[in-house]
């Protein structure tokens, strides 16, 4: 046979065609990790181009089947950074036109698509996933999802674009993996992770200085649209508007507002309209590798924000933000 030998025992429960087609990642990471990539049923709420990109990556890696949860159109806007829509899909469901493309990319993961509102899902629902990513979400459907992975033992993931910028976060609940100790040994390490709601909490942070600027704007972009029902615009008035906003939101910081000043958040809202493909695929790679690194075991997963920015001389920055105790 030209199947790659792994010895006959530890080769149950994985075809000849996976072997070849996994033989790279099982010489580097094993193949009982490569075995739970392949057991991980993912659901990415939203598929713009950054859930697009993590998509490409998860099936590349070969997990068991992605659910692509979109209600929305696909539109001539949407074609610029997307790397499944071609204009072939305009007027066609985003995640259901997508389908065909993606399988190309590795036959023998299952892409399905959901059309309805994931506010209409229950527990059951969830239950049949072991990770979900969430995009393009408001801070009331992130928190929502939050609750109902935590509530089914899920690895939730967050994540957005704001034209050169963008975020992930990871709520793991507990999460335990093989590190090693200050002599070098192996050693199991368990992690504690924060659910959303909280770590998004503006004075969880304790040296507000050296917090990511990012993480400021993440807190006025999402309050913004809590507080009008509707993403902040690049107008001169929803600029003013943020402006006065991050006013009144950083009060309780004992450095106020000047750690996020004026400036950057002027230059963030000016460009948040749009999706931009670089950005999509830079973070929909470092996104997409911690999703394969948490379910396949291997290594320490980031603990709980990444924030990317091209206007930083900076590659990305992990950043922990958990409550004050």
């Amino acid at each position: 046979s030209s199947c790659p030998s792994y010895g006959k025992r530890r080769m149950e429960n994985i075809s000849e065609e996976e072997a070849k087609l996994y033989d790279r990642q099982i010489r580097l990471w094993g193949l009982d990790a490569q075995k739970r990539v392949r057991g991980t049923n993912v659901l990415l709420v939203g598929f713009k181009s950054l859930n697009a990109e993590v998509c490409k990556n998860i099936v590349l890696a070969g997990v068991k089947s992605v659910t692509i949860c979109e209600t929305s159109i696909a539109s001539p806007i949407d074609l610029g950074a997307h790397i499944f829509l071609t204009e072939d899909h305009l007027s066609e469901n985003i995640g259901k036109a997508s389908i065909p493309n993606i399988s190309i990319l590795n036959p023998l993961v299952e892409i399905k698509s959901d059309q309805e509102d994931i506010k209409t899902k229950g527990s059951q629902y969830f239950s049949q996933f072991s990770v979900v990513c969430a995009t393009n979400c408001n801070r009331d459907t992130l928190l929502w999802l939050n609750k109902q992975c935590r509530d089914n033992s899920i690895h939730f993931f967050a994540a957005e674009t704001f034209g050169f910028s963008g975020y992930f976060f990871s709520d793991l609940i507990r999460y335990s993996f093989v590190g090693k100790n200050k002599n070098g040994d192996p050693e199991t390490i368990t992690e504690i992770y924060t659910p959303i709601g909280e770590a998004l909490q503006i004075n969880s942070v304790q040296a507000p200085r050296r917090t990511p600027k990012l993480f400021y704007g993440l807190q006025v972009l999402l309050a913004f649209e809590e507080k009008h029902g509707r993403k902040v615009s690049i107008s001169d008035a929803d600029v003013d508007t943020a402006l006065k906003l991050w006013a009144e939101m950083s009060q309780p910081l004992k450095s106020g507002a000047s750690v996020l000043d004026e400036t950057y958040l002027r230059t963030l809202i000016r460009n948040v309209s749009g999706e931009i493909s670089a950005v999509s695929a830079i973070l929909g790679g470092v996104l997409g590798q911690e999703i394969i690194k948490v379910v396949s075991g291997k290594e320490d997963p980031f603990n709980n924000f990444f924030f990317y920015s091209a206007f930083d001389n900076k590659p990305g920055e992990v950043f922990r933000s958990h409550p004050q105790k």
